[in-house]
């Protein structure tokens, strides 16, 4: 069993390895290409100054669809039983998807997603809402009607 083990470590490391690689070449060929963007910025427009630009940040492509929210918040909120607050709901979401609480970007990612997708919920009457004290917004299952 230990040499599965090993051979899959020493696989991912591998991986990892190569990946480095490939990345220190980008990173030089970026390198390489900035001073070029720099000179040809100057040729249109001398006085402005290239390294003054601020870097347009990397945003990951969004994995997971519109349903993956909605449906991890009506499951949270239906083993609740009980009225939530859009805080709670989100933190238990985030326990439910393993994403780190202390991680500001994420967890602002995770409530607008969740707030969303509650929102749409309530519109289409799977979810109640109800203003509670404050901006406190608190979020319960709607009665299931019989047909």
């Amino acid at each position: 069993m230990t040499e599965h083990v090993l051979a899959g470590l020493l696989k991912r490391r591998a991986e990892m390895d190569g990946e480095a690689i490939r990345l220190r070449v980008r990173l030089q060929e970026i390198e390489l290409a900035l001073p070029r963007l720099d000179a040809a910025i100057q040729v249109f427009a001398p006085a402005t100054d290239p390294t003054g630009i601020r870097p347009i940040r990397y945003r990951a492509p969004n994995l997971v669809g519109f349903s993956h929210w909605s449906r991890a918040a009506l499951d949270v909120l239906r083993e609740a039983g009980e009225a939530l607050p859009t805080k709670e709901v989100v933190a238990r979401v985030m326990d439910r998807v393993s994403a780190d609480r202390e991680n500001g970007p994420v967890r602002r990612m995770v409530t607008r997603r969740v707030g969303h997708a509650l929102q749409h919920q309530r519109t289409r009457g799977l979810v109640l809402s109800e203003k509670g004290t404050g901006q406190v917004v608190t979020w319960s299952v709607a009665a299931v009607k019989d047909f």
